[in-house]
């Protein structure tokens, strides 16, 4: 057998290894309470029902639906405030000349090497300091301006010709225009891999 089969196996076998618990999981929520502690172990549910998704639902001690609205307000409010800040911080240190621009890059970019458990404490009490202790604010506004966003799409917008900035110039577009108009929509890969991220 070709070498290059053998790897196809071996990622074929691990690939399963990773499935099965997810199988196992999907397959248990199928069965009834009896049948998911019965003995042998069956991988198939007998008799397919649906009350243990009626009963996570009906629970009013429980709200999960409320938890699932939550969770999903609460990334899609940052994912967008992410994307917009990163994406005007990103296209300044690509576009713009200031003084200290690579300086302050850089040192941005160094601070990626702090690992983040370090920032758990002062983030508390930076969020306490502005009472957002149990408040969605404490879960949307710290990261927004996250360092590796801000990188990755400055990488994009330096992929972007300037000659299509300087023809929007002769056209009369200022900063922001050519950045809704133009910029972003050329970056639109940058922005949907970080909001992914994001999310």
């Amino acid at each position: 057998m070709k070498k290059y089969n053998w790897s196809y196996i071996i990622v074929l076998a691990i690939a399963i290894l990773w499935v099965l618990p997810l199988l196992w999981v999907l397959f248990s929520s199928l069965k009834s309470e009896v049948e998911v502690v019965s003995w042998p172990i069956t991988w198939i549910p007998q008799t397919i029902t649906f009350e243990n998704f009626f009963s996570i639902f009906d629970d009013s001690q429980a709200p999960v639906a409320r938890w699932f609205f939550n969770s999903f307000l609460n990334a899609t409010l940052h994912t967008i405030l992410t994307l917009v800040l990163c994406s005007m911080s990103a296209y300044a240190f690509a576009r713009f000349e200031f003084k200290f621009r690579d300086q302050l890059f850089y040192a941005m970019l160094a601070t990626m090497m702090v690992p983040g458990v370090l920032n758990l404490v002062p983030l508390y009490a930076i969020v306490n300091e502005f009472n957002w202790i149990d408040t969605r604010w404490s879960l949307i506004i710290p990261g927004l301006a996250n360092v590796f966003g801000i990188f990755l799409l400055r990488q994009f917008f330096l992929g972007v010709p300037k000659s299509l900035e300087e023809a929007a110039c002769i056209d009369g577009a200022g900063h922001f225009m050519i950045f809704w108009k133009i910029m972003l929509p050329m970056v639109r890969p940058g922005l949907i891999i970080l909001g992914l991220f994001s999310f």
